[in-house]
């Protein structure tokens, strides 16, 4: 069957007076169009049968509900596209159940509260056949779990925003997003949002489900207990490309892996975040985490932080800190680090083809330089060193810094170059025999190749 779109044009009064939309959606056909053209608007109970798309057309257009998940999408797809929609900081706006479905673009969802009696989603409650979003802004959502939205059908979000939600109360869970199914996200940013009482700052995922984020950035975000920007517990987490910056919770600044949760964190950057223990990363209860590619720096405390049956497992990881740089009570692989830090003590820790700015275990490299490979915000001077470790022979040997007490050439390095791919075969400079750049004693010693 055929269906042709017809578009009807709306449009809205002014703040004080604005033109009640729920009567035009009421009397919509299947697969209509209508167009917002500016102004305000309100919006009472509606569940729009088959398909229906909402379109403004001209910007600062702003519908308001009236009651609680007044846009309720059972029975079809609605398509909401670049509006404002608001619950005027009275009622969460939107509920997808059973079979409803909706796709948004361009949107402001935002000043909304969770019902009391159903205190998920201050912005939204995603199930029925789930929400797809892109260029959209969820702004100032209040719950008891999920301060945005509370998502137990698939989610996909593409370049949006999450500023400004709340969790409270009890088990407050995820101060933006309460994930309990499978979630992606590209390009996503959250900023400023707060668990005031419990497990993730702007993200909770639990349930046994997926969190996907590729590219993005987490920053400001708080939980007062674990998880300033993400708490995983039950489910999983795959991130890539992002930054966690200025995050604050009680353990797990950044991130907070547990209770039978596992994640997995690769070419990313933690920088400034805080916590009285691991104040980018803290495994514990069962957690699993692997870090691949990861640079932290300007943490205000110990960044790694291992504990109770939890697994860490770190590769390509570069550390700039002040202070001690892993805390781990159980054994900790470690392949391809740079290690710059006060840590003390490398109990637990297990290293392969890394290197250090202090007297290495198991005679590991040393080299400095500088950070350019971090985003501007998380950069921060690293003093040349005078010496570059390969064999364990004492730095004063090489008072130059050219590398001559390992019958090698060289000299002082930046960190990144380590991880640079020169002739493109695959292999990491740092453990590429082929490489210039590598400093592994046995391909020093055997001229071997990859």
């Amino acid at each position: 069957m055929l269906w042709i779109s017809l578009a009807r044009a709306v449009t809205g009064g002014p703040q004080g007076n604005p033109v009640d939309l729920t009567p035009v959606i009421d009397a919509a056909d299947p697969n209509a169009l209508i167009e917002l053209q500016g102004g305000w608007f309100t919006l009472d109970r509606v569940d729009p049968p088959g398909e229906i798309t909402l379109r403004g057309t001209v910007p600062g257009t702003v519908v308001t509900v009236t009651e609680h998940h007044a846009l309720w999408v059972g029975l079809g797809r609605v398509v909401l596209e670049d509006f404002t929609l608001s619950g005027q900081g009275l009622y969460s706006p939107l509920r997808i159940e059973s079979a409803g479905w909706v796709e948004m673009s361009g949107m402001t969802l935002r000043d909304g509260v969770a019902p009391t009696t159903f205190s998920f989603g201050g912005l939204g409650f995603v199930a029925g056949q789930g929400l797809t979003a892109s260029g959209t802004r969820f702004e100032s959502g209040l719950a008891n779990q999920g301060g945005a939205l509370s998502v137990v059908s698939p989610f996909v979000c593409d370049g949006c925003t999450f500023s400004g939600n709340v969790v409270v109360d009890g088990i407050a869970q995820g101060g933006a997003l309460n994930v309990f199914a499978d979630v992606t996200l590209t390009d996503a940013l959250f900023e400023g949002n707060v668990n005031a009482t419990h497990l993730g700052g702007a993200v909770f995922v639990g349930g046994g489900h997926a969190l996907s984020v590729i590219g993005g950035r987490f920053a400001g975000n708080s939980a007062a207990a674990e998880g300033g920007a993400i708490s995983v517990h039950d489910g999983t987490a795959v991130l890539e490309d992002v930054v966690f910056e200025g995050n604050t919770g009680a353990s797990g600044g950044g991130i907070h892996v547990g209770s039978n949760g596992a994640a997995t964190v690769r070419r990313s950057h933690f920088c400034g975040n805080v916590a009285t223990f691991g104040a980018a990363v803290q495994v514990a209860n069962g957690g699993d985490l692997e870090l691949t590619g990861v640079s932290t720096t300007g943490q205000s405390s110990v960044p790694l932080y291992l504990r109770g049956n939890g697994a860490l497992n770190l590769s390509f990881l570069t550390v700039v800190e002040s202070g001690e740089a892993i805390d781990a009570n159980a054994q900790v692989p470690v392949t391809g680090a740079a290690i710059v830090s006060g840590q003390s003590s490398w109990n637990n820790l297990v290293f392969t083809d890394s290197v250090f700015d202090d007297a290495p275990p198991s005679g590991q490299a040393v080299m400095g330089g500088e950070e350019p490979w971090l985003p501007p915000e998380c950069r921060a001077p690293i003093p040349p060193w005078q010496a570059v470790w390969l064999d364990g022979v004492a730095g004063s040997t090489d008072p130059d810094g050219t590398v001559g007490d390992a019958g090698a050439t060289g000299g002082p390095l930046a960190l990144p170059a380590l991880w640079e791919d020169p002739d493109n075969d695959g292999v990491a400079a740092m453990w590429d025999c082929d490489s210039p750049l590598s400093n592994l004693s046995d391909c020093q010693a055997d001229a071997d190749t990859d």
